[in-house]
């Protein structure tokens, strides 16, 4: 997930911490389908991947003090290739292709934010 809070503490009026609200939403939006995009092209440089390069990018929800949103792949088994595994004595290499897109994500977003 990716969350998206911007502290309004720092002397802003009401009406500029309710502007700059409005404009999150769309920006963490856009940033979780570019970290998705990312995270799909990295999964399918193992051979086999199914539905794993799949991602489905979840809605941005309000939380009690900011937002939320992300991306997850449709296979139920993309966690374990990221992270990697071990079964039967053969290790499968971790991917890393959930944590490179959340990565993307996060630096994208906070590129944003920053042109406020």
């Amino acid at each position: 997930m990716i969350g998206a809070t911007v502290d309004v503490r720092r002397g802003w009026s009401t009406d500029i911490a309710k502007r700059v609200n409005r404009l999150i939403p769309p920006k963490l939006e856009r940033a979780s389908e570019r970290g998705a995009d990312v995270a799909a092209a990295k999964s399918q440089s193992r051979k086999e991947t199914g539905l794993m390069a799949t991602m489905e990018v979840l809605d941005v929800e309000p939380t009690g003090d900011g937002w939320v949103g992300g991306f997850r792949s449709l296979a139920w088994y993309a966690r374990l290739h990221s992270k990697g595994y071990t079964t039967g004595g053969t290790t499968v290499p971790a991917l890393r292709f959930l944590e490179a897109g959340r990565t993307v994500a996060r630096r994208e977003l906070v590129d944003e934010l920053n042109r406020l």
